[in-house]
């Protein structure tokens, strides 16, 4: 059965005003705060230029991990493995401002059908939800101290 889950369903997205550089320093800052470790970093458009396919489309993903939720995860159900680690991407929008995206965990591990997944998914992903937040917010109060073209 197709699934009528919408994008808004599967992942939390948070605007920001920094460039998505700065806001992958502010992720890496905030998930450092709430125990989550990056694993992982790739700028997808110096990966794909590397390989040949220059885009211009930014985008990093960031591959998350607190150790402890893991293992308990891992633990409960070895299935979940195929789910981590956690995600959060940050991109370059299509209207030229950054978004910090967020795939949700609770989303993600439902497929499994494994009730005791359930309280931890929604632990991981309000702890992640927070830490985007803060990040996203922490491009805001930059900015706002930074005087505008427009201003």
């Amino acid at each position: 059965m197709p699934s009528t889950a919408t994008p808004a369903d599967l992942f939390h997205v948070v605007p920001t005003a920094q460039a998505p550089k700065d806001a992958v320093a502010a992720v890496e800052h905030a998930l450092t705060e709430r125990k989550f470790t990056t694993l992982f970093k790739i700028d997808m458009k110096a990966t794909l230029t590397a390989k040949g396919f220059p885009t211009s489309a930014e985008a990093h993903i960031m591959e998350v991990c607190n150790a402890g939720q893991a293992r308990t995860a891992i633990e409960t159900n070895s299935d979940i493995a195929a789910f981590l680690p956690c995600k959060i991407v940050v991109a370059a929008a299509e209207d030229g401002k950054t978004v910090i995206k967020l795939p949700r965990p609770t989303r993600m591990l439902g497929v499994l059908g494994d009730d005791r997944l359930t309280a931890l998914a929604e632990e991981v992903e309000a702890t992640l939800t927070d830490a985007v937040n803060a990040a996203a917010k922490a491009g805001a109060s930059s900015a706002a101290a930074a005087p505008t073209a427009a201003a």
